[in-house]
């Protein structure tokens, strides 16, 4: 396996360092060749340069005008198609993602090309819980397709279905990982392993109800 990890990263100056500290260490238990892919997304704090202050060969960056959690992710899939990795690991930049829950889907790599961490349990608050399970349920009812946790940023998918899957995620969208499950979802079977997802280390979500309601009806709008 050659695994990029794609990390997109908005203004967290107290939290990036701590995380890819934890992934790296994680990481190198295992026999394969990874690379971390930070995404900058137009960071307004000190997160670029303690980024580029880590000198680490196995961590690459890209520094982005900020274009959102959705397209910095598909810049890092796109990046992932073009360096050849054969795999995906995308994460959260602010400490919810536990790397210990990642061998729980590396050890099925073998069986299944997309696996979710299914997030059972969630330590982010109600609002974001509740906005999970309202998205189920509106997918659900528009297209007829029943997609757990179709937003969860914990997931491991082969390069190879992300070349094909990408060219139908439409540009303007905003949720651009739930549209990307849709997609995937319609093709292959998604194998979901629960996991727990942990508070922010520092902080709080740029998220807000006025931004998810936005999202979701850009979402909806698109959905087909």
């Amino acid at each position: 396996m050659k695994l990029l990890i794609v990390i997109p990263v908005y203004n967290e100056e107290q939290s990036i360092k701590k995380v890819l500290t934890e992934w790296i260490f994680q990481l190198n238990k295992f026999n394969f060749y990874y690379n971390i892919l930070v995404i900058n997304d137009g960071s307004t704090d000190q997160t670029k340069k303690i980024l580029k202050d880590l000198n680490d060969k196995k961590i690459k960056i890209i520094n982005n005008r900020n274009i959102g959690h959705g397209k910095s992710c598909v810049c890092g899939y796109k990046y992932s198609i073009k360096k050849t990795f054969t795999h995906v690991l995308q994460i959260d930049s602010d400490g919810q993602c536990d790397p210990k829950f990642f061998f729980s889907l590396y050890k099925n790599i073998n069986k299944f090309p997309v696996i979710y961490g299914y997030r059972k349990i969630r330590d982010d608050g109600i609002l974001r819980k509740y906005f999970s399970r309202i998205m189920e349920i509106f997918i659900f009812f528009k297209t007829f397709k029943f997609i757990k946790d179709p937003n969860t940023p914990y997931r491991l998918i082969e390069t190879k279905i992300l070349k094909e899957i990408l060219k139908k995620v439409p540009k303007n969208i905003i949720l651009a990982n739930v549209y990307l499950t849709f997609e995937i979802y319609k093709k292959y079977k998604i194998f979901y392993v629960p996991i727990r997802f942990r508070k922010r280390y520092f902080g709080r979500s740029k998220y807000n109800l006025q931004s998810m309601l936005k999202s979701f009806a850009n979402l909806l709008i698109n959905l087909k």
